[in-house]
């Protein structure tokens, strides 16, 4: 179907447990072309993550840093799993 080449390109697959659209499976297929890189699968999350606690101090934090720092294992990722 597509071809998927290596990336060096830092990622953050960010997914919802509850999610119908885009199931958190498919991220470990995407995943795997990226060498740096993490996956966060929320689990109260589903396609979105409005209306979750955290999302100013946990994901919109992360997020930044993830920019400022261009590393994926900078962030401590443990605020996604109080997210509710």
């Amino acid at each position: 179907m597509f071809e998927r080449r290596a990336s060096d390109v830092p990622v953050l697959f960010l997914g919802g447990a509850r999610d119908p659209v885009s199931p958190p499976e498919w991220i470990d297929d995407v995943a795997g072309s990226f060498r740096r890189h993490k996956v966060i699968v929320v689990a109260e999350g589903a396609h979105g993550f409005d209306g979750l606690s955290g999302l100013d101090t946990c994901l919109d934090a992360t997020i930044i840093l993830l920019f400022d720092t261009g590393d994926v294992a900078a962030p401590d990722y443990s605020c996604f799993q109080d997210m509710k």
